[in-house]
């Protein structure tokens, strides 16, 4: 029976060896092989049976570790793979459960809820064209790697970079469902030590805004490399949405969706960090809700210190004459997303204040109006009404002031809209004197 035993000593020390983990297999394929030996010695002694034991137990022993070894190799070039396309993307400490194998890989694409980040560098582009391409790329390099370490500290991946922005995903592993809680506590932490990082920066050094946007959704999660390379991402309308929230976000800001805004559990002041905004989606007439979280609303002053910062460094400028309205309810602006007043007009556009909240990239059908023949005249000249596109907003008291921009108009008729006003106020401050 010696060569049936050694067969079937040799498939059990191959089965054992790929059952059992590496750091173990070894000791047990040679206390196994020890005891087949002994057990097969105890028999002939003391049982006078003779039973084969010196080759079924080489075969056990030797089987086992050539299917260890095996094992091992395929560990080894599993967690060198992991190293190389996903060590970036992960904590450590999720790569080394990763490599361990405490943790697993799911391959095959799966539907699951996360939340997802965008975060954008605000201006690299602007700024690249006033350093050397060795100064601007170590200080993307700089800002994105602490970028990434703010995300692996709170528990997200980082999915992709694309030049200066990021894809990061919170709850990708569905260890945890506080993902959104996790993303929004990350995303205000960065934009406070990047205004930081701003407001310290040395004369001449880089700065950069960031904006980031975070919706949670339902999204495909899965690897779309092949067998050389992992490659997972994400995909779905809950991810072109949290891009479009970071697209309609102002620098310093977090606007997140109505999805994520209900599912924060931990937020500091609710009443006066949130606050509720509407944005443009493509392919929507629609204005669709969203929210934008205000890191920074207890200490507004370090907002306006931080966007100076950034002009200073870019060498930027405010090149267009405004001039103010001598009253804020001297012209009323009736808009089809609401009524507001003017304050201020340049050649580009102008500074209204409106009862809602609107985000970058809404536009508005306006007209014009005061107690004068402002209506009549612009109507007259062709410029009534006119389409306004949303550049930057704040809050203001019991309203939120709005940078309008001119859609509609080419530059002769913006500098006649601007004669209309400016005559409108100088009638009125004459009126006012001749009283």
């Amino acid at each position: 029976g010696v060569v049936p035993f050694t067969i079937i000593f040799c498939f059990l020390g191959a089965f054992l060896a790929r059952a059992l983990t590496r750091m173990n297999a070894v000791t047990i394929l040679f206390g196994l092989g020890a005891s087949i030996c002994g057990l097969g010695l105890t028999a002939f002694v003391y049982g006078n049976v003779i039973v084969p034991w010196a080759l079924p137990a080489l075969g056990f022993t030797t089987a086992g570790l050539i299917c260890n070894f095996q094992v091992m190799m395929a560990a080894h070039r599993r967690a060198e793979r992991l190293q190389r396309d996903l060590g970036p993307n992960l904590s450590p400490e999720k790569l080394r459960r990763l490599m361990r194998g405490d943790e697993r890989l799911e391959l095959e694409a799966t539907e699951r809820v996360v939340t997802v980040m965008f975060i954008d560098i605000v201006g690299f582009s602007r700024a690249a064209e006033t350093q050397t391409p060795k100064e601007a790329f170590s200080s993307l390099k700089e800002l994105i790697s602490s970028l990434r370490q703010a995300v692996h500290e709170f528990g997200g991946d980082v999915d992709r970079t694309m030049g200066d922005g990021m894809l990061c995903v919170f709850g990708n592993d569905s260890s945890t469902t506080r993902h959104a809680d996790q993303a929004v506590q990350c995303a205000l932490k960065i934009q406070r030590e990047n205004l930081q990082r701003i407001l310290q920066a040395k004369s001449g050094q880089a700065v950069f805004p960031v904006r980031i946007g975070i919706n949670t959704a339902g999204v495909y999660v899965g690897n779309l490399g092949d067998a050389e390379r992992v490659d997972f991402t994400i995909i779905g309308n809950g991810v072109n949405f949290g891009q479009r929230l970071e697209t309609a976000c102002d620098r310093h800001m977090v606007m997140i969706g109505a999805s994520t805004r209900d599912l924060l559990t931990t937020v500091e002041d609710e009443a006066k960090m949130i606050r509720k905004r509407s944005i443009r989606v493509k392919h929507s007439e629609e204005l669709v809700e969203a929210y934008e979280l205000d890191p920074f609303y207890a200490s507004p002053q370090l907002l306006l210190d931080g966007d100076e910062a950034y002009r200073v460094f870019l060498g930027v400028a405010r090149s267009d004459v405004r001039w103010p309205l001598p009253s804020r309810e001297m012209i009323r602006v009736r808009t089809n997303l609401g009524d507001g007043t003017m304050i201020n007009f340049s050649f580009d556009g102008f500074t209204i204040k409106l009862p809602f909240y609107y985000a970058k990239d809404v536009t508005m059908s306006a007209r014009m109006e005061d107690d004068g023949d402002i209506a009549e005249r612009l109507e007259q000249a062709g410029l009534s009404p006119l389409i306004l596109e949303v550049r930057w907003a704040r809050p203001a008291g019991d309203g939120y002031i709005h940078g309008c921009m001119i859609k509609n108009l080419n530059r002769d008729q913006r500098r006649l809209i601007v004669a209309i006003l400016r005559e409108a106020i100088h009638r009125v401050i004459a009126s006012v004197q001749s009283a």
